[in-house]
């Protein structure tokens, strides 16, 4: 049969890659037909192509194996041998070896390989082939539709291509079918009509047409339907963008030669993509913008025609797209261009339309005047007609016929040209100005006067006009404008105005120009003319002076002045000006370009100026100082008495002058009381203002009002007052950089000289960088103190003056004390001045601006006062910084002689990152002090602070006394204190301070350099910022950091005085806190804060974020810090010493305590969370030896190195005790250095005590020298891993004492185990077990463990106490394990110690529930004792104790029970000691092994149940012989438990219940069990294991009888209980004897049938073998003999299991008596010797 096409094609791949045709497969069909796949696979491999395919084939034996199995896996699943997920190391080692196993090995190994990984089920590499030959006949298939059947080579080449892509995925298939249809489509060609044309065109096909055809029919099925679509010939016109996108979505592909045009608007040019981008030319056939023709002229192919419409800013912008267009055409022809555009748009050569309109400058409207940009505008606009045109430009500029109409005009020019230019011109500008720099125009005429008039500077020049021109001789003239200008005659120089001139005025406003200069020959400086109505003098001086008097109108040469009112004195070269006894006052007096010094004075007839109203306007301009001469200015009545109650100064008047410095002295002015002062110029008044002076006012024209309308005076102002009497002032300073000082004081008294009315000046320093003083004191009756504002800029404010008063304090930058005014800028503020007054204190206001703020002593400055504030009731100063970065230092005290006012100054910071100091201290009077008037007050004076005396200081009774005292204080002799105080100080004022906005720090406490130590109870409260703030002086402080990353920090207190006690409250933000000394409250607030509480007994908040407490317990007791964390926050807590915490220590959120000392620590929480629905807390010890008591919630802790004492006290605590040897308790924990707490409900704890000789207990641990009395509660349900190290752990309660242990002290209770789960690991032989005093490794106790030590200490009960132990999984480790499922009693060896469990019940039955602890044990490696119930053990003379010592008695109210749990136990490997219920130890053998077992004695607590041998009949029935008994009471009840032994020699001693035993020898070795030599115990045969009622009986697995025996206790009391009766005695049967007991098997029983185990022990009496030979009495001192007999049961419900009977001496058969032990399992035969499977042992009894 012929190979398929699938397996051709497969072998084709495998050995060339190649693909088949269609003739290669009809070969393979035909001739090829009867050849086997091993021939054709002989036949691929040997073919020229394989050689070719694989290299290696050309030479086998020396290349590289490699190399061709990496091709292989290649080519036949494309596999990357490298890659050891796909080809596994072993694999290409094998194949690489596989291939030298046989030299023709490499024709065979594709195929070889495919083999195997198709038998390895490795179907990714079969499907990758499979894959392969589907593809490779795909292609055959598509190629032979198309009449392809034999390949060329580059067919076979193009197939091996496709194939080579193919892997194991659909994807790599999908792909290359689709490369195969593509080949197969270009194999049919058709154009559309062609193809419309055939009836059946094939699968695939190409369509090959011109483009417009292939648009045109592109929607058409023949083309849609195609597999490959060709243009063929190229548009015979351009395209549209649409049609050119359909042609480019038609064809597939475009044959060479073939291309497009697009025409097009340009919109969809730019939006064509492809279709735009791959055309070989692109036009257009709209008008576009700039914008979009820039984009068309980046394409490439764009052919460069356009026309732009556009604005003419955009035309004008991109002059490379607008020069290439072809016409432009504006957009926006109403939006004006400028000339430069106008001049671009021109220049461009092309139309432009529609016309356009030019705004411009008047220079650029000029400069282009003639140009076709202006001539061609449809109009043209000047676009700064504020800007002066001269003449000429204006006559230019008008004489455009397309000026905008509404033009309008300035024009500067010179008065020539202004004069020459037609009046028209000035008529209609709106307004005009002269550009002549010569600001004197000399003599002009009217017309040219006229003129400069009219012009907007007009007052910037001089001029004279020559209305009458004076001569040198006598002129007695009238007229309106007289000229006094000095003559040239012969040579000679004569001035014109001479004491024979009469001179009267007409007209408005008459003047008189007199230039005045030293005359040649008789040069006179005093003339005496008469002046009649001449209302203006204006008087030049040239170097020489001039004195004009008026003295008597009517006497010839007395000359007469009368009808002056404005004086304007000019001295450009010097000379002094006076006027005498001037017959009118003069409203105004100008003084200009005075530069030398020269002096100005007037006086006035008195009668003028007897009003108190009288007003004079005062300009002085460009008035200099020249070295020391200033130019005075004296102006008074003729008296020199009286004059202007109110001056009006002008500083400077024309903007040339700005930025000079008038200087002048005015203290002449006499009787001046309000002074307006205005101007531009810089105002020096060098001389001090005089003492009528108290209102000055440079702010407009609020206190002129002939100032209408100016501004405030903005040069600076220089003034002062010195210490002359006088009224309070007023001083209102201007805009300038002003220097203003006052030494007056502000005293002043009532008419009748009783009260002091003043109340301090008001000095407001405007805007500009001013320097303000004070120095002047401020007294009153009422509000005393210096009001200062600095005003805008950066001041300097200095006040060093005492205010006094009731109500004392200066004021800084505020009116009403609430609202900040002028305080705006960089301000240098100072105060030095104390306040003294009932309410005392400096408001300062720093306003905006970096503001640095002093009140305090300076000693930089040469002033008195110390900055402090004194008062009876309230004293303190207030400060308000300001927005921006200031300084705020006080050093000054604060002091209330009342001690129960307050004391202390308040600073706010304001935004800004500003700097608080406070070292001024913030004191009261001592309570105790005494106050008391000082005689020697002068009330007249001002009054100093109350004088501090001692409490021996007699008060001085003379005034030579009072001087002694004031000397030996160190006072000046004029020191006026009002009272004497005796005593102290007391530190009990506050200062507050709020630091606002920004990063503040604020400092409490001394100050380098400076007085005072910032004593006080202060408060502060940083606010928004990053703020520190820190107290270093003495008392104890408040801190709120605010908003911010803050620090806090607390100060330290004092030994003495006490105080540090600080509040710090952190807010919101990451802050650092430190209380310092003294005992703080420390609350971080929001944020990620640290905490430090430093010395004293702190108290730590944590109320959000996660907070760090650095230094819990650096207190001064253990009880002193305390700290609570809220619900959300996090806490990590440093304890720094040893902590215990009280009940005011909670716990919500999260708290983490770390013991910070490497010696260790003790931390105490069981005080802590008393409120409800607390956390627990993590604490972490040190390397040390740290002591933990955790609190009544959920902890964790975790002990670290050293040897910790750990107790979690309530809650269900995880607790780690690391390395060393540590004490743990999951809950109470009694040490000889730890109190027991209180016991409370035990949790469910989680221990892990690591390495080291650990104490554990689950949920109470005593460890302790003296007696102790215990009220145990109910266990929690713990988990315990005791780790490496020889561990004692307990599941519930652990109690060693060298004292006595009463269990239960008070009360009948009971006491439930918790269901606890305990690991240890390997020991150290580190714990002696009392009994023995022996080495173990580990201790575990699933519920109580106890152990006395010492003389005479015992273990007992007071009252009844019931344990009902848990259900507890205990594992041990390899070593000597001791394992007790519920309770473990010792007492050390030789104590004479006695464990009295009178009183003591095990387990719990109610009605038909029993209640005990089903106990899981594995002693793991090792060899073990593992007990499930119950393990008692004292070697001394007293022993145990049960029922007061009379033992389980029958009948009887005991008050002792035992009831054991179902126990599983399980040895492991080692020689272990399994005992299912109880163990009850009271004398040993030494020495010891306690897993020799020939080494254990027991107590027999069921002696008094069987009698003893010799009692009579009597005695006999009397006491109960049937134990069953004992059970129906449930005073000793086992439980049903599983024993497994595992490997060693075990003993189990299953005890009372039902036990399952597995001896574990399963497997033998020659018959032997691998699990060595074990031995089952029987203490009290029936009675551990009789069936009683038809209950189970033990069931033994793997018993080996090659190993393993049966050892019952010696004596007549122990293992059966029986009895004969011979005379009156009652015989014991079956008094077993060690070494003297015969054990006899008869003859088995093969063919029982039960149902249950009575029917067993029917089945031995019915066969009577055993009973009948047992009928007689054993003689003494014969051998016993212990009659056996082996049951099978075949049939009934027991089928098929094996059973040991074993008779009790009596020959009556008794299910309650005999003894029965199911054997399952059981390897080997019983021999004749029966002593190596059953001894009798002395056991004790």
């Amino acid at each position: 049969m012929a190979l398929s096409p699938n397996v051709i094609a497969a072998l084709q791949i495998m050995y060339t890659g190649r693909g088949v045709s269609a003739s290669d497969l009809n070969w393979w069909a035909t001739d090829g037909a009867n050849i086997t796949y091993a021939e054709a696979v002989a036949l691929f491999a040997s073919s020229p192509d394989a050689a070719i395919k694989y290299p290696f084939f050309q030479a086998p034996q020396t290349a590289d194996k490699r190399q061709y199995v990496a091709q292989v896996f290649a080519n036949l699943y494309n596999i990357d041998i490298n890659d050891t997920s796909l080809v596994p190391t072993e694999e290409l080692d094998y194949w690489i070896n596989w291939l030298s196993l046989s030299p023709d090995n490499y024709l065979d190994f594709p195929n070889a390989l495919n083999n195997a990984s198709a038998a390895a089920g490795l179907t990714d590499r079969l499907e990758a082939l499979t894959n392969k030959a589907d593809v490779s006949l795909s292609y055959t298939e598509a190629l032979s539709t198309a009449g392809v059947n034999t390949f060329t080579e580059a067919q076979y080449a193009e197939a091996a291509g496709i194939i080579a892509t193919v892997d194991d995925t659909n994807a790599s298939v999908l792909a290359a079918e689709a490369q195969i249809v593509e080949i197969a489509a270009s194999l049919s060609v058709f154009t559309i009509a062609q193809a419309q044309a055939t009836p059946n065109l094939p699968p695939a096909y190409t369509i090959s047409d011109t483009a417009d055809n292939l648009i045109a029919g592109a929607d058409d099925p023949v083309v849609t339907g195609a597999n490959n679509v060709i243009a063929n010939q190229s548009p015979a016109a351009p395209l549209s963008v649409e049609d050119a996108n359909i042609l480019l979505a038609t064809a597939d592909e475009l044959a060479a030669g073939v291309t497009w045009d697009i025409l097009d608007t340009a919109a969809d040019v730019l939006a064509g993509g492809a279709a735009v981008s791959g055309a070989a030319s692109v036009g257009i056939t709209d008008i576009v913008d700039v914008a979009t023709a820039s984009q068309l002229l980046a394409l490439g192919n764009f052919d460069g025609v356009y026309a732009i419409a556009d604005t003419s800013a955009n035309i004008v912008a991109d002059p490379g797209v607008s020069g290439g267009a072809t016409a432009i055409t504006l957009s926006d022809p109403d939006v004006p261009v400028s000339v430069a555009s106008a001049t671009f748009l021109q220049g461009l050569g092309i139309p432009v339309g529609p016309s356009y309109i030019v705004e411009d400058t008047s220079a650029n409207i000029l400069a282009a005047l003639s140009t076709p940009a202006i001539v061609n505008a449809a109009e043209v606009i000047v676009n700064n007609t504020d800007v002066p045109l001269s003449v000429a430009q204006a006559e230019d500029l008008l004489s455009l016929p397309n000026l905008n109409a509404g033009f309008t005009y300035i024009i500067a020019d010179t008065l020539d040209n202004l004069s020459a230019a037609p009046s028209t011109l000035l008529d209609g500008a709106v307004s005009y100005s002269l550009t002549n720099t010569n600001p004197d125009l000399g003599v002009i005429t009217e017309a040219e006067a006229v003129i400069v008039n009219g012009a907007t500077n007009a007052s910037d020049f001089n001029f004279l006009v020559a209305d009458v021109i004076l001569t040198p001789q006598a002129d007695i003239r009238s007229g309106n404008s007289f000229l006094s200008v000095a003559v040239v005659e012969g040579g000679s120089i004569f001035n014109t105005l001479n004491s024979n001139d009469r001179l009267t005025g007409t007209g408005e406003d008459p003047t008189l120009s007199l230039t005045w200069q030293e005359a040649t020959f008789g040069n006179i400086n005093t003339i005496f003319p008469v002046l009649d109505g001449i209302e203006t003098l204006v008087a030049t001086l040239i170097e020489n002076d001039l004195t004009l008097v008026s003295n008597d109108f009517d006497v010839v040469g007395q000359g007469f002045i009368t009808g002056l009112k404005n004086v304007a004195a000019s001295g450009t070269k010097g000379g002094d000006l006076e006027l005498i006894n001037l017959q009118t006052a003069l409203e105004t007096v100008s003084v200009t370009n005075y530069f030398f010094g020269d002096d100005v004075s007037f006086s006035i007839a008195d009668p003028e100026l007897a009003g108190d109203n009288d007003l004079l306007l005062l300009t002085v301009d460009q008035v200099t100082e020249d070295g020391p001469d200033v130019t005075s200015i004296k102006i008074s009545d003729f008296s020199g008495n009286g004059g202007y109650e109110t001056l009006g100064l002008t500083s400077g008047v024309t903007t040339s002058s700005k930025g000079n410095t008038n200087t002048v002295d005015i203290e002449g002015i006499v009787a001046v009381e309000s002074i307006g002062i205005t101007g531009i110029e810089n105002l020096t008044l060098s001389t001090s203002l005089i003492g009528s002076v108290v209102k000055v006012d440079a702010t407009g024209s609020a206190l002129i009002p002939e100032f209408e309308g100016r501004e405030v005076f903005t040069g600076d102002l220089k003034a002062f007052f010195d210490d002359r009497p006088g009224g309070d002032i007023t001083f209102l300073s201007g805009s300038g950089n002003d220097e203003i000082s006052i030494a007056r004081d502000a005293f002043t008294l009532s008419e009748d000289l009783k009260d002091v009315i003043s109340k301090g000046h008001i000095l407001d320093g405007g805007a500009g960088n001013d320097e303000l003083t004070i120095t002047g004191d401020a007294f009153s009756d009422t509000d005393a103190g210096h009001t200062v504002i600095g005003g805008e800029g950066n001041d300097s404010i200095l006040l060093t003056g005492v205010a006094e008063g009731p109500i004392a304090g200066h004021v800084v930058n505020s009116f009403d004390l609430i609202n900040e005014v002028g305080g705006a800028g960089d301000d240098d503020i100072n105060i030095s001045g104390d306040a003294i007054g009932d309410s005392a204190g400096h408001v300062v206001f720093g306003g905006a601006g970096e503001d640095d703020i002093f009140i305090g002593f300076d000693k930089t400055l040469a002033v008195s006062g110390n900055g402090a504030a004194l008062g009876v009731d309230l004293a303190g100063h207030v400060v308000f910084a300001g927005d921006d970065d200031d300084t705020v230092r006080i050093t000054g005290d604060s002091f209330t002689s009342d001690s129960a006012n307050g004391s202390g100054h308040s600073v706010e910071g304001g935004t800004g990152d500003d700097l608080i100091e406070i070292s001024g201290d913030a004191l009261t009077a001592d309570p105790d002090s005494e106050t008391i008037a000082n005689p020697f007050f002068d009330d007249s004076e001002p009054s100093d602070l109350d004088l501090f005396i001692a409490a021996d200081q007699p008060i001085p009774t003379t005034e030579e006394q009072y001087q002694v005292l004031l000397a030996q204080l160190g006072l000046p002799a004029d020191y006026n204190p009002r009272n004497f105080i005796r005593g102290v100080a007391a530190i009990s004022g506050a200062h507050t301070v709020r630091g606002g906005e920004g990063n503040d720090v604020i400092l409490f406490g001394p100050i380098a350099g400076e007085p005072g130590n910032g004593d006080g109870q202060h408060l502060a409260f940083g606010d928004e910022g990053d703020d520190f703030i820190e107290m270093t002086g003495i008392g104890s402080v408040e801190f709120n950091g605010g908003a911010g990353d803050d620090t806090l920090v607390g100060g330290d207190g004092d030994p003495i005085l006490g105080f540090g006690n600080d509040i710090l409250n952190g807010d919101e933000g990451n802050d650092f806190l430190f209380g310092g000394k003294g005992n703080d409250n420390l609350q971080g607030g929001e944020g990620d804060d640290i905490m430090s509480g430093g010395e004293g007994d702190d108290f730590f908040f944590v109320d959000a974020g996660f907070d760090v407490i650095e230094d819990l317990g650096d207190a001064n007791s253990e009880t002193g810090d305390q700290f609570q964390v809220s619900e959300d926050a996090e806490a990590e807590i440093r304890v720094v010493q040893d902590w215990e915490a009280t009940g005011l220590t909670f716990n919500l959120g999260i708290a983490t305590l770390t013991i910070e000392n490497p010696g260790g620590g003790s931390v105490d929480l069981s005080a802590s969370n008393v409120p409800p629905n607390t956390n627990g807390y993590t604490v972490i010890g040190n390397i040390g030896d740290d002591e933990i008591i955790g609190s009544r919630d959920d902890d964790s802790i975790f002990g670290g190195r050293g040897e910790d004492s750990i107790a979690g006290l309530g809650g269900d605590d995880i607790i780690e005790g690391n390395d060393d040897d540590d004490f743990i308790s999951g809950d109470s924990l009694l040490l000889p250095l730890l109190p027991l707490e209180e016991i409370l409900p035990f949790g469910n704890d989680d221990i892990d005590a690591g390495s080291g000789n650990d104490v554990i207990a689950g949920d109470l641990l005593v460890v302790t020298g003296d007696d102790i009395d215990l009220n145990l509660f109910n266990g929690g349900k713990d988990t315990i891993e005791a780790g490496l190290g020889s561990d004692i752990t307990v599941g519930d309660w652990s109690i060693g004492a060298f004292g006595d242990i009463d269990l239960n002290a008070s009360l009948e209770r009971t006491a439930i185990g918790g269901d606890d789960t305990i690991t240890t690991k390997q020991g150290d032989n580190g714990i002696v077990f009392p009994i023995g005093q022996v080495a173990i490794d580990n201790f575990l106790v699933g519920d109580l463990a106890a152990a006395v030590d010492g003389v005479g200490n015992d273990i007992f009960l007071t009252e009844t106490l019931t344990v009902i132990g848990g259900d507890d999984t205990m594992t041990g480790a390899d070593g000597l394990d001791v394992i007790v499922g519920d309770v473990g009693l010792f007492g050390f060896e030789f104590n004479d110690s006695e464990i009295n469990l009178t009183n003591f019940k095990l387990g719990q039955v109610n009605g038909s529930t029993v209640s005990a602890g089903d106990d899981s044990i594995t002693g793991e490696g090792g060899n073990d004792i593992l007990v499930g119930d119950l393990f008692v053990g004292v070697i001394n003379n007293n022993g145990i104790i049960i029922d007061g010592g009379k033992g389980f008695q029958l009948g009887k109210d005991g008050t002792t029970s035992f009831i054991g749990g179902d126990d599983s136990i399980s040895g492991g490997d080692g020689n272990d000691f399994l005992a299912g219920d109880f163990v009850l130890v009271d004398q040993l053998s030494a020495p010891f092994d306690p897993l020799d077992p020939n080494d254990w004695t027991f107590v027999n607590p069921y002696a008094t149940l069987q009698g003893q041998a010799g009692d009579s009949k009597a005695q006999a029935a009397q006491a109960a012989i049937n134990l069953a008994q004992l059970r129906l009471e449930f005073r000793a009840v086992g439980g049903d438990d599983e024993l497994v032994g595992g490997r060693g020699n075990d003993t189990f001693y299953g005890g009372l219940g039902a036990d399952t035993i597995d001896i574990g020898n399963d497997v033998t070795v020659g018959g032997v069990g691998v699990n060595g030599a074990n031995e089952i115990w029987y203490m009290n045969g029936a009675f551990e294991n009789a069936a009683v009622n038809g209950a189970n009986v033990d069931n033994i697995t793997g018993f080996n009888v090659n190993n393993d025996k049966f050892v019952f206790a010696a004596g007549a009391n122990n293992f059966l209980s029986g009895d004969a009766t011979s005379g009156l005695a009652v015989q014991r049967v079956l008094n077993l004897q060690a070494g003297n007991t015969v054990f006899n098997l008869n003859d088995p029983i093969l063919n029982a049938s039960a149902n249950n185990i009575n029917d067993v022990f029917l089945a031995v009496n019915a066969d009577n073998s055993v009973g009948a030979s047992l009928s007689f009495s054993l003689l003494p001192g014969l051998p016993s003999l212990v009659e056996m007999q082996q049951i099978n049961v075949s049939s009934g419900a027991l089928a098929g299991r094996e059973f040991l009977f074993i008779n009790n001496g009596v020959a009556a058969v008794s299910s309650q008596d005999d003894f029965l032990v199911e054997l399952t399992g059981i390897s080997g035969t019983f021999g004749l010797d029966l002593t190596p499977n059953f001894e009798v042992r002395e056991f004790y009894a």
